[in-house]
């Protein structure tokens, strides 16, 4: 079998891609299956890590490899909330949680292994915020 067999086969639309150095894994949010999916390069094995729950859909991901645990946005119809969730798909714990009023919005995911803080906005919002790896340290700024 082909990569691109692994790769393309049902593949719907995605808004986030990363890849994980460490392990030699591709991670990717499909918002048409509502799925975060994994491909491991080096056994070229796919694997989806969390399906849509009670319509919260994974629209993002930050990898933090070296700590092997992730952040994932997940989306409904009037709520999202970041997740900080083990790198394969185990131990969530809410992060940072946002109610109606940018959910019209997507949101970008960045995880800096400096600072150790999540940074996140939301398109054409203006504003990028911030937590720590814990969600407990909040901050954001207007660009």
């Amino acid at each position: 079998m082909k990569l691109s067999d692994l790769v393309t086969s049902e593949l719907g639309v995605i808004h986030s891609l990363k890849f994980d150095n460490h392990g030699n894994n591709l991670y990717w949010c499909d918002w048409t299956r509502g799925t975060l999916n994994v491909l491991s390069m080096t056994t070229k094995s796919r694997t989806v890590l969390l399906k849509e729950l009670d319509g919260h859909i994974p629209i993002a991901v930050a990898l933090v490899p070296d700590q092997g645990y992730m952040f994932v946005a997940m989306k409904d119809g009037s709520h999202l909330h970041i997740d900080r969730i083990n790198m394969d798909g185990n131990v969530k714990t809410l992060v940072h949680s946002v109610e109606v009023g940018l959910l019209e919005q997507e949101i970008i995911l960045h995880f800096d292994t400096a600072s150790r803080r999540l940074y996140f906005t939301y398109f054409q919002n203006g504003i990028i915020e911030s937590v720590n790896q814990d969600g407990k340290i909040y901050f954001y700024f207007l660009i």
